[in-house]
């Protein structure tokens, strides 16, 4: 066998809306141009009658599969990056906060207003995370950052301005047992327009890396489309491990050039 390719429905998904799931695997040694025509052929037919959402996500060395994926008009919505957590703390030079604006660990009277901000954000800023604004999505983060203020082990930091308001947030999936990685996180992201492009990022990155090597963390991960993440993601030395792709996807490969070639 040379080559694969497997889908199935997924009712209830992580992200709260239903969704075929879409798998690719091939021999390394295969001729990519043969492997880019053999799933062109298989997948034509099929994803117009995959009717619900399509996820997709296609490890960085299956290149074929980026090639086949975008002659069947699929996009790349999301670049997953990879960091090792002292490599990329070494790299990030430490920088000042603006005046004014400080980081803390969250609390639970923060919740009301770090909700808010992402509920707000990415209803107004989709193509950062279709699914964030999804009722049960919402719902699930609700829950998990309830969870987490209650948790002594959690990492899950704000920004907060003059008034002590929450303006950012940055929180960690810790995962200290997991069987590929080892000790590693996933972790989310969200700024209020107001303190973009004012060089919050490096410094909350800075403390979310020294809240990690507390705890052991060796590893973190997260898919992002954010230009000033991407970048940063190149400073800290992470590496590209795959990308998502979805129909409709509102970016052009141009988008993620610095990551990925766009042709």
């Amino acid at each position: 066998m040379v080559a694969v390719a497997a889908w199935r429905f997924v009712a209830d998904t992580w992200f709260g809306a239903p969704s075929w799931n879409l798998a690719i695997d091939h021999r390394v040694d295969a001729p990519a141009d043969e492997v880019e025509a053999w799933l062109v052929d298989v997948l034509s037919p099929v994803l117009p009658t995959l009717d619900a959402e399509l996820d997709v996500l296609v490890h960085a060395s299956y290149r074929p599969a980026f090639a086949a994926l975008r002659r069947l008009g699929l996009g790349i919505d999301s670049v997953q990056l990879v960091g090792e957590v002292d490599r990329a703390f070494e790299r990030l030079e430490d920088a000042p906060l603006p005046e004014g604006l400080r980081i803390t660990a969250m609390s639970r009277d923060d919740l009301p207003a770090v909700n808010a901000m992402l509920e707000r954000t990415f209803a107004e800023e989709p193509e950062h995370g279709w699914f964030c604004a999804l009722p049960k999505f919402v719902a699930k983060q609700r829950r998990e950052l309830e969870d987490a203020v209650q948790s002594a082990d959690a990492l899950q930091l704000v920004v907060r301005d003059a008034h002590g308001t929450a303006v950012g947030h940055l929180g960690a999936s810790l995962d200290p047992t997991n069987p590929f990685w080892g000790p590693a996180t996933s972790l989310g992201l969200c700024l209020e327009p107001s303190i973009r492009g004012r060089g919050v990022l490096r410094s909350l990155y800075r403390a979310f890396l020294a809240g990690l090597r507390d705890r052991g963390i060796r590893v973190f991960r997260g898919g992002t489309s954010r230009p000033a993440v991407m970048h940063l993601g190149h400073v800290m030395g992470r590496t590209l491990q795959g990308a998502n792709f979805r129909r409709n996807a509102p970016f052009p490969p141009e988008h993620f050039a610095s990551w990925l070639p766009a042709g």
